[in-house]
């Protein structure tokens, strides 16, 4: 998480509240990772980028249509 409020520029308790908002939609899913995927981290990491930037230019986390 400080790596990506520093990158991004943002404050942690908008990327904190994004990665609360992920984690509890993976538990609705039953969606599991293991915590050692370097490839699963990796992607994970450019995906909530994108998405605090994105919240970043228009205030919100997904597009609307």
């Amino acid at each position: 998480m400080n790596s990506l409020c520093q990158w991004t520029n943002q404050k942690k308790f908008t990327v904190n509240r994004l990665l609360a908002r992920l984690i509890e939609r993976c538990d609705q899913l039953g969606l599991q990772a293991r915590p050692d995927d370097p490839r699963l981290m990796s992607e994970l990491t450019a995906y909530t980028t994108t998405l605090v930037m994105n919240h970043l230019f228009t205030g919100k986390f997904k597009r609307t249509r």
